[in-house]
């Protein structure tokens, strides 16, 4: 079914199940369509704001600053605060002094701020991240602004201090506990990316917007334009079907390719230059970013969709569905009218809009249930003493059971004896290899479980690798400390145990009894090894070239 929200249960199944347990039912079916079922049951018991993110409104933040309290953009990729904030501090008629930080320019920040601190002047370190060496002398100024708030004289009311940085480990700690923290992500979405480009300036001005003097013309195209913006990041949460590379698209592209289109028309009003349009925004603006030959092929495939003269005929539509398509307009349209349309859109748009087939979503769409309840485990917190006391005992007991579970380690030098390296059995040598790496893992598994008692006993001290590997034991996943030892595995940490048992019980059957006549391949540590092993033997029997043979399958 490709749609589960249409899914009607059983009268026996609707008896037991609740709407959360529901959830639960569709997670172990049907993993890539938890996410919107998730969505739903948020709207469904709490209401839709709890799923649509808030504008980025710098007013509201700022009500909540004062002149002693330091103003913190924390940067994502593809962020960039800093056209926001000078449309801002218009607004608030303030001078606003910017300081780009890294080698000497610590002398410079901290001139502005003394001169600002007099005067009432806003003051913004960029990329702070980049400064790390003085973010010392940082901590020292955002002390001495709380020491000295309460004075006038020395700290105008009307000073702010806005800071940007990447998140990094140097940040001084006391600045992010008694600064304003704020983010200004890429909506996630295309719905909700469409309606966030219409707050992008210059779009979202007035005289921008419907200055043009082909108003019916320049609404189509630039509509056309925000709509590639949209589709363009999205690609990228398809991985390599959608990228090769993850370009990091952003508001100023965006920005620079809207004032050009706007250019454009006003300059041609008769007949647009499509062909300088696509050059100047495909291959310059978004074009400059991209790397690869065949993504810049897509790129341009993908604008001139958007872009074209068929954008200005009524009933175009995008997509295939017809789903997606520029609204009617006239000349007075307004951005109510975009928004509005925008928010009919569905809030999990089909891969057909992005020009592929409806199986290329199968891969995102779980990646994004794992990394969601992935998130949603990392927040778990015990709650006292005793909630830490009983999840000891549990992570106890469980390392109990599975040392008890998993086999002493294999005897090598017997195995050798037994399986001696053979010209007309090389499954002898894949033997004796897979169970020195089988050892290794047995080793490390307990090993690691035997130090991880200890630490909790206080025998000895709890590094950060066993801490790390018992919050993954109870969350149930397997810890990393052991996949680094371990043959590949995608299963939770009960399943994962149950498994190595299962390879450790069919190499001491072949221990035991000798090469079995049934060889099960997905048990192999290093299957590579087996098929070449195999081969081998093959090539060995009938005197044939080992390179001139092929499996076929």
């Amino acid at each position: 079914m490709s749609d589960p929200a249409s899914f009607v249960f059983p009268p026996e199944a609707e008896k037991i199940l609740t709407d959360f347990t529901k959830l639960i039912v569709l997670r172990i079916i049907k993993p890539d369509k938890l996410v919107p079922a998730m969505v739903r049951y948020v709207i469904n018991k709490l209401g839709e704001e709890f799923v649509t993110p808030p504008p980025f409104d710098l007013a509201a933040i700022y009500k909540d600053s004062s002149s002693i309290t330091p103003l913190i953009f924390v940067l994502s990729p593809g962020s960039d605060p800093m056209k926001a904030l000078e449309t801002f501090k218009d607004t608030k008629k303030r001078n606003l002094r910017s300081v780009s930080l890294g080698k000497g320019q610590g002398i410079k920040a901290e001139n502005h701020i003394k001169e600002s601190l007099k005067c009432g002047d806003w003051v913004v370190l960029q990329n702070c991240h980049l400064a790390s060496a003085w973010l010392g002398t940082l901590e020292k100024i955002c002390e001495d602004l709380r020491e000295t708030g309460s004075d006038l004289t020395k700290c105008h009311r009307d000073f702010r201090l806005w800071l940007t940085s990447y998140p990094t480990d140097e940040f001084p700690v006391s600045v992010l506990q008694n600064g304003v923290k704020m983010t200004n992500e890429a909506p996630k979405g295309l719905k909700n990316n469409l309606m966030n480009s219409f707050s992008v300036s210059p779009i979202s001005l007035p005289e921008f917007f419907h200055g043009n003097t082909s108003p019916i013309k320049f609404k189509k195209l630039i509509f056309g334009l925000l709509f590639f913006h949209a589709v363009i990041q999205e690609r990228r949460l398809y991985g390599p079907l959608g990228w090769t590379n993850a370009y990091q698209f952003n508001e100023p592209d965006l920005r620079i390719s809207a004032q050009q289109l706007s250019i454009f028309i006003n300059t041609y009003p008769d007949k647009t230059p499509f062909e300088a349009i696509h050059y100047c925004i495909g291959e310059c603006n978004y074009g400059g970013r991209v790397t690869d030959a065949k993504d810049r092929v897509t790129l341009m495939c993908l604008l001139k969709t958007y872009i074209c003269d068929k954008t200005l005929v009524e009933g175009y539509k995008f997509s295939p569905s017809g789903t997606y398509y520029s609204p009617e307009i006239t000349a007075t349209t307004d951005y109510d009218e975009y928004i509005n349309y925008c928010k009919s859109l569905p809030q999990f748009p089909d891969p057909e809009v992005f020009g592929m087939h409806a199986n290329a979503a199968i891969t995102k769409e779980i990646n994004e249930t794992n990394d969601t309840l992935g998130a949603i485990l990392s927040t778990m917190q015990a709650g006292g003493d005793g909630a830490n006391s009983d999840q000891e005992k549990t992570i106890i007991a469980l390392a109990n059971n599975i040392i008890e579970d998993v086999p002493a380690m294999y005897d090598i030098r017997q195995a050798e004896k037994d399986y001696p390296v053979d010209y007309n059995q090389s499954m002898n040598t894949v033997l004796t290899q897979e169970l020195s790496r089988f050892n290794l893992l047995i080793k490390t598994i307990k090993s690691s479980l035997k130090d991880m008692k200890r630490a909790i006993v206080g025998e000895i001290l709890m590094s950060q690798e066993l801490e790390d590997a018992m919050i993954s034991m109870t969350d149930g996943q397997i810890p990393a400390m052991w996949l680094s030892k371990s043959f590949p595995s995608l299963k939770p940490l009960g399943s994962y145990i149950k498994d190595l048992k299962e390879r450790l019980e069919f190499f001491n059957e072949w221990v035991a009894g000798g090469v079995p006549d049934c060889l099960w391949i997905n048990k192999f540590f290093f299957t590579h090894g087996f098929l070449t092993g195999a081969m081998q033997n093959y090539a060995r029997k009938y005197s044939i070239a080992i390179d001139t043979l092929t499996y076929d399958f």
